[in-house]
């Protein structure tokens, strides 16, 4: 089968969509695997911890933070509702999402040579106030 200028030029696009998907999804599991971050959390200066501070474990992070939740959300309509609430759930208490939850995860703030802030703690201590004041 010989393919047309268009169809070889989609088929392309699509290879290196792909590649680059697979080059980005790369990375960002050598930065999880290696430094408890993605590229976005790198960028942020912030860092993926057990909810106690200490290190999380790989294993940890991947299937229970990232893999189970995707899972989760590709099912349909519930898929959706559970999105929803997983994004809502970062301005309750201790600015956990759902994802964390079964993780024992937290985000915090990663400055080298600084100890680890949760996410309240960093505004309060750079603004002296709470930010709901």
């Amino acid at each position: 089968m010989i393919l047309s200028g268009n169809e070889s030029r989609i088929g392309a696009m699509i290879m290196n969509s792909f590649s680059s998907w697979i080059g980005v999804a790369g990375i960002n599991l050598y930065l999880l695997q290696s430094r408890s971050q993605t590229i976005g959390k790198w960028a942020l200066k912030i860092q993926i911890r057990r909810g106690d501070g200490a290190p999380a474990h790989f294993s940890r992070k991947l299937l229970l933070r990232y893999l189970l939740p995707a899972l989760l959300v590709a099912i349909p309509y519930l898929g959706s509702l559970l999105l929803t609430l997983d994004l809502g759930s970062i301005f309750g208490s201790g600015n956990r999402t759902l994802h964390d939850r079964p993780a024992d995860t937290q985000v915090f703030y990663f400055l080298p040579g600084k100890p680890l802030e949760y996410g309240r703690d960093r505004h309060q201590s750079e603004t002296g106030r709470d930010r709901h004041d």
